[in-house]
């Protein structure tokens, strides 16, 4: 295996790692896509419905109505402010 795709792997598992410890649960991206995602983005939906990945840097926003409010907020931006 390359070097390049050793260190992604490592620094994906170290993000998820970091992730799962931070809120219980992970959203892997790049997972397994033949892996059935109902479940998983259920329990995402019930322990953090607006959840932080870190592998993908951005929010994962599990809920409709999250969905809806974010959307309609005009103070949305795709800027991570402190």
């Amino acid at each position: 295996m390359p070097v390049r795709a050793m260190l992604l792997r490592e620094t994906v598992r170290v993000l998820l790692a970091w992730e799962r410890r931070r809120t219980g649960v992970i959203f892997n991206p790049l997972g397994d896509p033949q892996l059935d995602p109902y479940p998983y983005l259920g329990e995402i939906r019930e322990r953090d419905p607006v959840h932080w990945s870190y592998v993908m840097r951005g929010w994962l926003l599990s809920r409709h109505a999250d969905v809806l409010e974010f959307l309609r907020d005009p103070a949305t931006s795709k800027e991570m402010r402190n």
